[in-house]
């Protein structure tokens, strides 16, 4: 479980989400970030990145509801292939920040 503070509120013309650097992770893991309630909001995996790149960064969107007394709590969970669930190693998430994104109506 981690805990992110926001440092402002988002306006009406911004919504807060979560930026995931992950490190290098083996083909077919992924990390899933999910709400404390363990609902699940996206992943994150190694698919997609140039060849060689070591760190791929991913930006998920965070409903409203999921901030709470401006706090985010989110679960990091890492996926791999006929392995059980668990925590991220170290270098395997290497930052994970809250940032605000535009939105129009």
């Amino acid at each position: 479980m981690i805990e992110l503070a926001i440092t402002r509120p988002a306006t009406p013309q911004e919504a807060v989400w979560v930026q995931v650097r992950a490190g290098n992770l083996p083909r077919g893991t992924e990390i899933r970030v999910s709400t404390r309630k363990g609902i699940l909001l996206g992943t994150v995996s190694p698919f997609g990145g140039p060849p060689g790149q070591e760190a791929i960064t991913h930006t998920i969107p965070l409903p409203q509801s999921v901030i709470v007394n401006n706090r985010v709590q989110l679960r990091l969970t890492v996926d791999a292939p006929g392995k059980p669930a668990r925590s991220p190693q170290p270098g395997e998430v290497e930052s994970i920040n809250l940032v605000y994104v535009p939105i129009s109506f």
